[in-house]
């Protein structure tokens, strides 16, 4: 462990505890009595000789009242002379308790200082045979942690150790990720699958690193100024439910089932990461960075990924059921089979996205970009998509019934077979669209553009379809059938 902390070894003993502190002490004492002898001679003194001094030269002939105007006068210079040792004395106790506050802190900061080394020295302990002594070791993580709530001059040292101690007893090495990338993205690996054995269960030392740096009070710009380094380590199956992991450094991590619930990810740096499985239900996620994560089959209900930057992830199977992925940028991400039912895309970049099956049932996709978007068989009834860029979307098969589609851009987009039941697509351009045996039934096409009428030839029924009254009629003189009730 010598390594981890070679570049900061806090404050020495010898340069926080007073030396020799015994024989000044003594020295003090010793000085203390003297001054108090002199100050006594010197205060009887006054009081004796001053007063007669005083009345030497006044001529007061009757010894009677000399002796009165001299009792009186020392007893007006007692009272001068008591209010100045009370105030001597105020000051010389205020130094001692200056000193000793001094003295008990020193003797607290060494306190420190010997707790944090033996705390180190923990961090290492092993049999003979190499084996870790975990019950030893997780002793001293949790000696840290007791160390860094107590000291500001210790916090930001405990952290990097601890966190470099994760990177070099959990590191994650190139095998590991590319036995990864080969995860199967439907089906789970089992105990006698090759890749069960890669990641083996967490250790207790690891785990409990975990918890101390999750649980802790800072985070990245809010007390500290450094992120969390957590790179390119081996967290498979953390538990670190509700823990503090704002702006942390995860890239390249295996986090495969790792427990995030409701936890505070934002801002954090999970680029490459892989994440499959891992619940990160009603997680804050805001502003993350996920870009080509893996996160197939994660569980994301209800978690806050507004303005996430996860272009090009992985996320086949995801449960991102009412999360908030507003802002969000998705570009070129595979959200094949996800579940996004009731989630909110409003104004994210879905541009290029595979959404093959995805469940979109309820969604809110207002002025969303889904250019050139694969929603091949998916489900988006109900969706709201007022106003989204739809513009080249593959939507054969789709089930769009109900959608609110109101000025939204279809140019070019497949709409072949696609379910269009009482659809609202009021102010929508169709330009150059394929309407081909789509079903749309009840479906609002007023004011829609790019809608000819041997465009329309080629859907499965028009009945009850509300439409110009133009259209209507050139509809009804050339294909009468498609107004037919089925």
């Amino acid at each position: 462990m010598a390594g981890l902390i070679g570049a900061w070894e806090g404050p020495k003993p010898e340069d926080t505890v007073p030396q020799n502190r015994g024989g000044g002490e003594l020295a003090m004492r010793k000085r203390s009595i003297v001054i108090f002898i002199l100050l006594a001679f010197i205060f009887g003194a006054s009081v004796i000789y001053i007063p007669k001094w005083q009345l030497h030269d006044r001529g007061i002939e009757d010894p009677k009242e000399r002796i009165m105007l001299e009792n009186q006068l020392r007893g007006s210079l007692a009272q001068i002379l008591g209010w100045t040792l009370v105030l001597i004395g105020l000051y010389f106790v205020m130094r001692r308790m200056t000193a000793a506050e001094r003295t008990a802190e020193l003797s607290k900061q060494g306190q420190v200082t010997e707790r944090f080394t033996r705390a180190i020295n923990q961090l290492a302990a092993s049999y003979t045979s190499g084996k870790k002594r975990l019950e030893i070791r997780v002793g001293g993580i949790y000696a840290l942690e007791g160390i860094a709530r107590e000291s500001s001059e210790y916090y930001w040292p405990v952290m990097e150790i601890l966190t470099a101690y994760v990177r070099e007893n959990a590191s994650w090495e190139a095998k590991t990720q590319e036995a990864g990338e080969r995860l199967k993205v439907v089906g789970r690996e089992s105990k006698a699958d090759p890749l069960y054995t890669l990641y083996p269960k967490l250790p207790a030392d690891i785990q409990a690193l975990l918890t101390v740096i999750g649980r802790r009070g800072l985070s990245y710009l809010n007390g500290e100024d450094h992120r969390i380094n957590l790179a390119q380590t081996n967290l498979r199956g953390a538990m670190l439910m509700g823990a503090n992991l704002r702006g942390a450094l995860l890239m390249r991590t295996n986090l495969h089932k790792a427990k995030f619930t409701k936890s505070n990810l934002s801002d954090a740096l999970l680029d490459e990461s892989q994440l499959e499985e891992a619940d990160l239900n009603y997680a804050n996620l805001q502003g993350i960075s996920l870009r080509k994560g893996r996160l197939q089959r994660a569980y994301l209900m209800g978690a806050n990924i507004r303005h996430g930057k996860v272009a090009g992830a992985f996320l086949q199977g995801a449960d991102l059921r009412g999360a908030d992925l507003r802002g969000a940028d998705l570009e070129q991400a595979n959200l094949e089979a996800a579940n996004l039912q009731k989630a909110k895309l409003g104004g994210a970049n879905l541009r290029g996205a595979n959404l093959l099956g995805a469940s979109l049932e309820g969604a809110d996709l207002e002025r969303a970009d889904l250019r050139v978007c694969d929603l091949r068989e998916s489900n988006l009834r109900g969706a709201n998509l007022w106003g989204a860029i739809l513009q080249g979307a593959n939507l054969l098969s789709a089930t769009l019934e109900g959608a609110n589609l109101k000025g939204a851009d279809l140019r070019v987009a497949n709409l072949k077979e696609a379910i269009l039941l009482e659809a609202n697509l009021e102010n929508s351009n169709l330009e150059k669209a394929n309407l081909q045996k789509a079903h749309l039934r009840r479906a609002n096409l007023r004011k829609a553009r790019g809608l000819p009428a041997d465009l329309l030839s080629e859907v499965e029924t028009l009945y009850a379809v509300k439409i110009g009254s133009q259209l209507k009629k050139q509809i009804k003189k050339d294909y009468p059938h498609l107004l037919e009730k089925p």
